[in-house]
């Protein structure tokens, strides 16, 4: 009787033995779940980390050139404006010196015809 009472304790000690091993078991499975799970994640961020940045170098580099390129169409609607402006001031030129011919013109033809007035009151003079 004596026997089959410890022998019935060793049983029931190796029960709770096999309890407690299949319990770490399956919390060291769980574990290395969440380890893989983990390293899955890390892995998953340096992907998104290598993709931010060459995202990041497109946008430097497509901002680079749109200021070049921004930098370039203000240089070329500088020059048509000064090409513009010089155009400008040389008919503004023509047409002062035009002016002047015109109102030197319009001096002797007054000349002419005060000259030809005095002549003809002179011829009625006499």
């Amino acid at each position: 009787k004596h026997r089959a009472e410890e022998f019935s304790k060793t049983l029931k000690e190796m029960e709770k033995y096999k309890a407690a091993e299949a319990k770490l078991r399956n919390e060291v499975a769980l574990l290395e779940r969440n380890l893989a799970q983990q390293r899955q994640t890390e892995k998953d961020v340096e992907a998104l980390k290598a993709r931010l940045e060459a995202d990041r170098k497109q946008l430097e580099q497509q901002s680079a050139q749109t200021a070049e390129d921004d930098r370039r169409n203000f240089e070329e609607q500088k020059s048509q404006l000064s090409a513009k402006v010089l155009e400008m001031q040389q008919q503004l030129l023509q047409q002062q010196e035009q002016a002047k011919a015109l109102a030197d013109s319009k001096l002797r033809l007054q000349k002419q015809v005060e000259e030809s007035e005095r002549k003809q009151q002179q011829a009625e003079k006499m």
